[in-house]
Parts: C-alpha cells; structure tokens; sequence
C-alpha cells in the first residue's frame, strides 16, 4: 500500500463523488456497495474487515468511515468550517488531531457544517453452539475462508513466522491449499522465536528464513523506526502501550518486513488478534481489572487493537510500499469469539484452548498447537537486547535511553 493520506476540506465545497483509500482486493466491493447501496450503504460498509478508508458524499452530507477494526489508522481535525484526515501524524502535532475510533464514523452536514461522530451497527454475535467439535469445524472453516480472501489478488506471499500456534495455523493453511509462501522470522540467534521457528517450521514442511537480530541493528535502526511510526506523537494523541512496548515490537516488524520486500513479496500476512480474542493474555490478578469480567477484558482488548499494533503495521507496511494482513482480525471471528464461554477459552489452565484444539484439527502436531507463545519483544529477545543498547550508553532505563535519542 502506498505511504498515506492527507484530505484538506473546505465544509460545503466539498468533492461530490468519493474517495476510496484500501487494499487493491477490497476495492471492487467497496466500489459496488457505493453504487447499489442505496439506502444501506452505511451498513454494508460497517462489518467490512479489510483496509479501507472511505470519503462519500450523499445529498448535503459528507460520510467517512474506516475498516471495522482500524486496519488502516484515520486521523481527523474539524474546526469552524475546515475538516481534515490525515493517516500521517509526521509534523502535524500542532494540530489537535483526534485517532477515529474504527466503531464509529463520522457525517458532516456541508450546509450548517455540523459534524456528528455515530456508532456504527454492532456486530450481531448471537448464536447457538452445539458442543466443542462444532465449534472447533466452524473455526476452521472460518479461519481458512478468510486466511484465502487476504492473499486473493497477490503473487509472492510472505508471513511473519514466529513458530507458534498463530502463525503456525496460518502456515498450515496456506500448505493445505498448495500455496506458496516463505516464512520470516526475526530475532537473536538464541532466542525463543528463531529456536521455535526452526524446529516447527521443519515439521511442518515450509521454506523458512531467518532474519538475525543484533545490537548494533537496532541501535543503527531505531532513529529510522521512529521516523515510520512516530510513537511520539501517538502516544500523545491516544492512549496505548507504553513507548518502550510499540518500538520493541516495530523494531521486529522492520526488519522482517524489509527483508520480505527486498525479496519482492507484495503481501505479508501477520497472525495478530487471537490473543485478545481467545484470551492468550496474561490473567495474572495484577494485569487484570478486578472490576470486569474475563470476557469484558478480552473484548476491549480486542477493540482496542488499533491502538497499538494496527498502527504500527500500517505504518510500517506504507513505509516499504507493501500491504500487510492480519486476517484473522475479521467480523467473523469476532463473532465467534465473543459468543464462546470462557471455559473453552481457558481451560484447566490452558489459555486459547479452543484456538489450539482448532489447530490441531487443521494438522499441526500438539507439539506446535499447545506451545507456549512469547510476546513479540520477549520471545524475540528485542526487549533484552535494546536493554543492553541502553546500558551501554549509560542509561539505566530503555525509557530514558529512548526519549534522549529521539527527543
């Protein structure tokens, strides 16, 4: 995907038509909902999964909406009769920008300049399971349907291996339907990442390349990474992870991504999502909220997901010119999901048990399916090794180490 968005409007000389901003393999939908829409065009648009970003006008108001999870991050600034949205923060922080929450859209009336922020329709997530076989078929079905719609229309496909359960089912899948593709995995030689990758990528039969981390590529890249995804100004704007978090993450994404666009890949497919979904998350007391539910805790998470690594993918993607896919952040997973008892989620202490049990179902061996996952900076050792970075400039802290090289 080409690098961003800049949309300037004067409120009531506004284009008439659209203005459509997606993935190449979204577009022809989004055109079509446009056309024969009529009177349900917001809601046809509203359950959509795939990156977009949509402009519309209709009669006297001026429409625009994003993908339904935020794959795509939409700033926007309205004052007296100017509106403007922009995907790039780079310079714009004088600017008191507002991030679009992706549930939500926005309608401005061109002739009193009113803006109005409305919900859109939430996801209908009623429905009636059987038992745990049922449930664990209607996953893979869905988790296959909408691995294949994410590369339909893409000839070299990569995927960020990390050789856990995630992106082990999206390998799967891809060997089922005798699709080709290589698997990128980041990290220090000795860390759990490329330990894992190895080894399962052995057993499950896939082209695999190694991406070695170091010390000195993250000191010689961080400056850069920063530049691409300016989680200074983000963390202004929204409230997310901390700043230490969002680099240690993107600086695994960088390198990962660089390498499959230097070998030509035009799509590369990322497992995020089912942590929150399927509660992978720590449920350890002091990371929880004792005044919410499991379930309330995992679908916030889950809704929330564009403010962290949404984000940085976008950005990232934009920078090296290439799309990026999380398929199995999608509306029908989601409604799965959140339909599901908590039991299946976690049970007898295994967390995302339903998500594995589905794994295995696909063909991964338990051994994969039922492993413990890492989060990205720990499993690939980034977090201990920009610590390292940090000390050896004299500075106690990552935090401090970061704020005095890119301040």
């Amino acid at each position: 995907m080409e690098e961003g968005i800049n949309l300037f409007y004067n409120i009531g000389e506004v284009l008439q038509g659209f203005y459509i901003y997606s993935h190449k393999n979204i577009h022809e939908e989004l055109l079509n909902i446009l056309r024969f829409g009529k009177n349900d065009i917001i809601s046809k648009l509203s359950t959509i999964s795939e990156p977009f970003i949509l402009v519309f006008s209709k009669g006297e108001h001026l429409f625009i909406l994003t993908d339904r999870f935020g794959k795509i991050p939409l700033f926007w600034y309205s004052s007296n009769r100017k509106f403007q949205i922009t995907t790039d923060l780079n310079g714009k922080i004088k600017i008191k920008y507002s991030l679009l929450n992706p549930s939500l859209y926005v309608k401005i009336n061109m002739k009193s300049t009113q803006v109005q922020i409305i919900d859109k329709l939430p996801i209908n997530h009623k429905a009636t399971f059987v038992d745990e076989k049922q449930i664990v078929q209607l996953l893979a079905q869905v988790s296959e349907a909408t691995v294949l719609k994410s590369i339909k229309g893409y000839q070299k496909i990569s995927l960020l291996y990390s050789g856990g359960v995630d992106s082990s089912i999206i390998a799967q899948i891809l060997k089922r339907n005798n699709i080709p593709f290589i698997g990128y995995v980041v990290g220090d030689l000795k860390s759990h990442d490329v330990i894992a990758a190895k080894i399962n990528a052995n057993l499950l039969g896939i082209e695999l390349k190694l991406v070695p981390l170091s010390e000195s590529m993250i000191e010689d890249s961080l400056f850069e990474i920063e530049q691409i995804v300016q989680t200074g100004f983000f963390s202004n704007i929204v409230k997310t992870v901390p700043r230490v978090v969002l680099l240690e993450v993107a600086i695994v994404l960088y390198h990962g991504i660089k390498k499959a666009v230097f070998d030509k890949s035009d799509v590369i497919l990322t497992a995020i999502g089912t942590e929150e979904l399927f509660m992978g998350f720590s449920l350890e007391a002091r990371h929880l909220d004792p005044n919410k539910t499991l379930e309330e805790i995992s679908k916030e998470k889950f809704d929330t997901i564009y403010t962290r690594d949404l984000y940085k993918d976008y950005r990232l993607a934009s920078y090296f010119k290439c799309d990026m896919k999380a398929p199995f952040i999608c509306s029908e997973l989601y409604k799965i999901a959140l339909n599901l008892p908590t039991l299946l989620k976690v049970n007898n202490g295994i967390k995302k048990y339903i998500w594995r049990r589905m794994g295995e179902s696909l063909g991964l061996p338990p051994k994969i399916a039922f492993q413990n996952n890492k989060a990205t900076q720990f499993g690939s050792c980034t977090s201990k090794l920009l610590s390292r970075v940090a000390k050896k400039q004299k500075f106690k802290y990552k935090k401090n180490y970061i704020e005095y090289l890119l301040k």
